[in-house]
């Protein structure tokens, strides 16, 4: 989001039309933006007086553009398929939805006519840009790694395998409303040595909790294998 949006044009927005802060807590924000380095609009979410989300959702509507808060669960594999990865990523942009001719992008910048000429053209779609949050279009952007779609995958088709931790010394304990959820066996594949090394094994299963929103990840060793849990609030 940083440099997509000018500060006066969230002042008009946010005091003026909206009438959500006032011109000073405005202003403290902007001095908090500007003593941490981050956008004005995720200082005005962190002091706690708007929802990134719902702020972003009003700057979609202003835009006359659609706001998604993008889940890996809204991404069609056939619709993310049409761009490639590295334009994706350095772009800012996840196509997420394809029927017929039209192509549903989420997009840190909307607004961004340029790349929406590029898109329409290597996919021969007409684009309809959506304003999404920038950590919610990179987590989605992980599932261009296929191991990780064909986890994601199996994961859901073993939904029923969620577990509650065994009552056993070392194993974390699971709060309220949180589940477990057993590694399916790609997951446990992982441990071959043949496969992957430590540190593309370490990075698969983190990438793994980042797209499924995991809270935790809890790992049990066995002679033979090693099984892989991941903590999720529901």
């Amino acid at each position: 989001m940083a440099g997509i949006v000018s500060d006066e044009e969230l002042r008009t927005l946010i005091v003026q039309q909206l009438e959500l802060v006032d011109a000073a807590e405005f202003t403290k924000a902007q001095q908090m933006a500007v003593r941490l380095k981050i956008p004005l609009e995720r200082a005005l979410a962190e002091r706690g007086r708007i929802p990134l989300a719902f702020l972003l959702a009003q700057l979609a509507q202003a835009w006359d553009v659609g706001f998604i808060e993008l889940k890996v669960g809204d991404v069609q594999l056939d619709a993310l398929q049409t761009v490639r990865e590295e334009y994706a990523r350095s772009h800012g942009v996840v196509p997420f939805q394809r029927e017929d001719r039209t192509l549903k992008v989420a997009m840190a910048n909307p607004r961004d006519k340029l790349i929406i000429r590029e898109m329409a053209q290597m996919t021969k779609c007409e684009i309809v840009p959506y304003l999404s949050p920038e950590g919610n279009i990179r987590r989605a952007q992980l599932l261009y790694k296929g191991n990780l779609r064909d986890m994601l995958e199996r994961s859901a088709l073993h939904a029923s395998s969620a577990i509650n931790p065994p009552a056993k010394t070392g194993a974390a304990p699971a709060g309220p409303g949180a589940q477990w959820h057993a590694a399916d066996p790609a997951a446990r594949r992982l441990a071959a040595p043949a496969e992957a090394s430590t540190a593309d094994l370490v990075t698969r299963i983190l990438e793994y909790a980042v797209v499924t929103r995991a809270s935790d990840i809890h790992i049990e060793p066995y002679e033979l294998e090693t099984l892989v849990r991941y903590r999720r609030a529901c």
